[in-house]
């Protein structure tokens, strides 16, 4: 069995746009990434301070994580967006990895 993949977004809405507009923007991406193979589970959250966003994106397996990337970039969805959201930092997380060090963090 493959492991899991998770895609962890930080971003926060460029100046003027609102926090409405954001959970927009959502939506349609929700829609889109929905419908792509190994797509399991899209979080998002609105950190109080800064206006920034999380978003966490849940995948079957690496494969499908890269392979969706590569393709929401190339749909119209994604040039949406983008033209609200300042991409800040995207990176795989791998939560057995995460889990081993938090445990060995919380040990002494």
């Amino acid at each position: 069995m493959s492991e899991s993949s998770v895609r962890l977004l930080i971003c926060s809405a460029k100046p003027g746009v609102s926090k409405a507009q954001v959970l927009e923007a959502t939506k349609i991406t929700n829609a889109v990434l929905r419908r792509m193979p190994g797509f399991v589970e899209h979080e998002i959250a609105c950190a109080v301070f800064d206006g920034e966003w999380v978003d966490l994106v849940h995948w079957r397996d690496p494969g499908s994580a890269s392979w969706a990337e590569r393709m929401f970039k190339r749909h119209p969805a994604a040039h949406a967006v983008a033209s609200i959201v300042e991409q800040r930092w995207i990176a795989p997380i791998h939560l057995e990895d995460l889990a081993a060090d938090l445990h060995l963090a919380y040990a002494y």
